[in-house]
């Protein structure tokens, strides 16, 4: 379920809200990680001031309760990586895939395709 957001500019935090919630990550080796929360505002800032920091919680925590979204050509996406769009417009460039207008969804990157599948005009 999701929680609370908190929105600046075109990158915005979302709470995941969860019982427990397992998410396995493949790269190089298989890691499985599990959340619980029950406050619909974990982590979230309460002004603009503490956006990069509550940012910062989401990308480099794996137990965070906290996603990271980015607008891209006015669609939302998962920012899987910082810098993953969020701050490139709509074809700039990211470490996670090629593109609004191709296969990924954050920008042109330096793992090839994406890893998130087909863009937003594919």
């Amino acid at each position: 379920m999701l929680g609370n957001t908190f929105t600046d500019g075109n990158q915005a935090l979302v709470v995941l809200v969860a019982k427990q919630l397992c998410l396995t990550v493949k790269v190089t080796t298989t890691t499985t990680t599990c959340l619980s929360n029950d406050n619909p505002s974990e982590d979230l800032p309460t002004s603009d001031s503490g956006f990069q920091s509550a940012l910062q919680i989401a990308f480099n925590s794996s137990t965070a309760a906290l996603t990271a979204c980015v607008q891209v050509a006015g669609e939302w996406y998962v920012e899987l990586t910082a810098g993953g769009g969020a701050n490139t417009g709509a074809t700039g460039t990211g470490p996670t895939g090629t593109g609004v207008t191709g296969t990924g969804t954050t920008g042109t990157g330096t793992t090839g395709t994406g890893t998130t599948g087909t863009g937003v005009t594919g």
